[in-house]
């Protein structure tokens, strides 16, 4: 007699390129047999679950495997405005070449992707509609990506609010719910990324500054100075991190997942998707970390 697979309701937090190791715990709940049956995801964790959802994660992987940093700035699309030095539609229009656009209420599995709705200072929950709209709302990270305009809401990334949405994912009778925090100090449980976390800081904070020091006019870089300073960056990044890793911890306190996959990749810079090897390869062996204890 077959055995029926335990039916998995998956969590997924922000986290920027972080979030790439939101695949390798995919891949290994899939390898032991789980079913996924719904999905629920902020920032990254939207990009990567509502990938996930169209049946298209392996050709995602495949192609973040070949970013490096070069092609990483050819899908920025520069505005330099105050509200986000990036408009964000050329890496959408980018992955539907390979993920279709499609209604959220037509994917595999339920899907819903968490944004932050400015103005109201309230949560929005997209579990239907355009899923690249609900996608690119998601990731609209503060003073990167300009924010999301639809009817009377300015949306930002989901993770101001709700960096891991255990209360906003579908469940079934008889399925388990798993999150998956990626926003885990390294030093809190070592997997196998021996980096600290300045250095990811850095790194990303070094990145940013040679954008605008090459490709912005110097009139407009003094106009902007405060974010390309590297330690007004840093402060900020590490404010965030605190901030959502809080927040996470609440969160989970309140819910009770039946498993928490944290994966310690917080060395990582939010844009270091040129470490997506690396990082998946994480996210796999914390899962499987988490589901041998």
């Amino acid at each position: 007699m077959k055995k029926n697979k335990q039916k998995i309701a998956l969590v997924l937090g922000s986290g920027g390129a972080r979030g790439l190791a939101h695949i390798g715990v995919i891949e290994e709940l899939l390898s032991r047999g789980y079913e996924i049956t719904s999905v629920a995801g902020t920032s990254m964790g939207a990009l990567v679950g509502g990938i996930f959802a169209a049946g298209k994660l392996s050709e995602f992987k495949e192609w973040v495997l070949d970013i490096d940093k070069l092609r990483l700035f050819q899908l920025l699309d520069f505005s330099f405005r105050l509200d986000g030095m990036v408009k964000g539609q050329r890496i959408i229009s980018t992955l539907k070449e390979f993920v279709p656009d499609r209604p959220i209420e037509s994917l595999d599995i339920p899907f819903s992707a968490i944004a932050t709705d400015m103005l109201a200072e309230k949560e929005v929950v997209f579990d239907s509609g355009n899923l690249f709209e609900a996608i690119r709302a998601s990731i609209s990270l503060p003073a990167f990506f300009r924010p999301v305009h639809k009817s009377d809401m300015v949306l930002m990334d989901g993770g101001i609010l709700n960096p891991l949405p255990v209360n906003r994912v579908h469940r079934r009778r008889g399925d388990k719910l798993f999150a998956v925090d990626v926003n885990v100090p390294d030093a809190a449980q070592p997997v196998h990324v021996q980096r600290q976390v300045k250095a990811g800081e850095e790194e990303d904070s070094a990145f940013v500054e040679w954008l605008k020091r090459t490709f912005m006019p110097d009139s407009e870089r003094q106009e902007t100075r405060i974010t390309t300073d590297r330690s007004y960056d840093g402060g900020l990044m590490q404010a965030s991190d605190m901030m959502i890793e809080r927040i996470s911890r609440l969160t989970v306190a309140l819910y009770k997942p039946h498993l928490l996959i944290e994966v310690p990749v917080a060395s990582y810079g939010i844009l270091a998707f040129y470490h997506a090897r690396e990082i998946i390869e994480a996210g796999r062996l914390a899962a499987v970390r988490a589901l041998d204890r």
